[in-house]
Formats: C-alpha cells, sequence, structure tokens
C-alpha cells in the first residue's frame, strides 16, 4: 500500500515540475512551425488537446492543450497552452504557467533577452505587460490566480496590434 501511494506521490511531482519546466526557449520554438507539427509535439510530451476550446475565428484557427488535468475535473489542468495560427505557420503561444513561480521564472527570462518593455495596461481585471525583443514579442497577462505568457511573431504583432504608445 505504501509503495502505490509513494508511486502515485512520485508521479504527481513529476507531472507538476514538467509543467512547470517549460522555458521560453520551449514556447518560441513552435513559432513559424506548422499547426500540424506542433500539436503533434505537444501531443508526444504529454499535452491532451481539448477540443472544446479548440476552432477558429475569422482567419484565425486555435487549438489547446492542457498538462496535468485532474482525474476528478478534466476542466482543470496544472497548465494550459494555446496555440494560434493564420494560413500556415503558428504566429502566437499562449501558456498559462502552473503558478506564478513559473510565470516569474519565464519573466526573468524574458528580462535576460533585454527585452524592451513596451506597455502595461489594465484590461477587463487584467494586466497586460508587452516587451519587444530582438526575435519576439511577448506579453504577460495576471489576473487573480491567473498568469500567462505569449509569444508572438514580430509580423503578426505589427500587422494585427496597434502600436502602443511610448
Amino acid at each position: 500500500m505504501l509503495k502505490y501511494f509513494l508511486l502515485a506521490l512520485l508521479t504527481g511531482i513529476s507531472v507538476h515540475v514538467h509543467a512547470q519546466g517549460l522555458s521560453l526557449k520551449d514556447l518560441e520554438a513552435p513559432i513559424g512551425k506548422s499547426m500540424t507539427y506542433v500539436s503533434d509535439s505537444l501531443i508526444n510530451k504529454g499535452w491532451k488537446l481539448n477540443a472544446g476550446l479548440t476552432g477558429s475565428f475569422e482567419t484565425d484557427y486555435y487549438r489547446t492543450f492542457s498538462y496535468g488535468n485532474l482525474e476528478s475535473d478534466a476542466s482543470k489542468a496544472l497548465a494550459w497552452i494555446r496555440i494560434h495560427t493564420e494560413r500556415t505557420a503558428v504566429n502566437r503561444i499562449y501558456y498559462q504557467a502552473p503558478d506564478k513561480e513559473a510565470y516569474e521564472a519565464l519573466l526573468k527570462e524574458i528580462e535576460a533577452l533585454q527585452a524592451v518593455k513596451l506597455d502595461t495596461q489594465l484590461i477587463e481585471n487584467q494586466t497586460v505587460t508587452v516587451f519587444k525583443g530582438k526575435n519576439y514579442v511577448y506579453q504577460g497577462i495576471t489576473a487573480d490566480q491567473s498568469f500567462t505568457i505569449v509569444v508572438i511573431s514580430p509580423s503578426f504583432y505589427q500587422n494585427h496590434t496597434a502600436a502602443p504608445k511610448k
């Protein structure tokens, strides 16, 4: 009995650590790759496609994946990823981190790249901060218990986002 308890505990810790272990490079890597390639890669790493949060809006296609879903409630997970594409290549990745510490670790990686902070706004009870790095645009989005990092291709950002005031 103790053996099974320890196995379950270690499995739970392993899932939690893996979900927290995403680096900024992990989030940048899918940008420019095909939706199919990125989806297959996430599934092979243990992420689950959530068909209910997958679809399209005009020319924007998106797929949502969860990691570490609770058996008691499949709608709850340790972490979430949503990938977006127009035409053929992924142009945005939203990563809802499992906790504030994982979010802050990613922010430190963004700061280490010497990304320029372009703007911070309060939008619908969320604080949205935009950073421009050498190769990508990043957003940090925080709400009560939600911590999200967005990696955006510069071309998508320029073509679809009003330039923030400096």
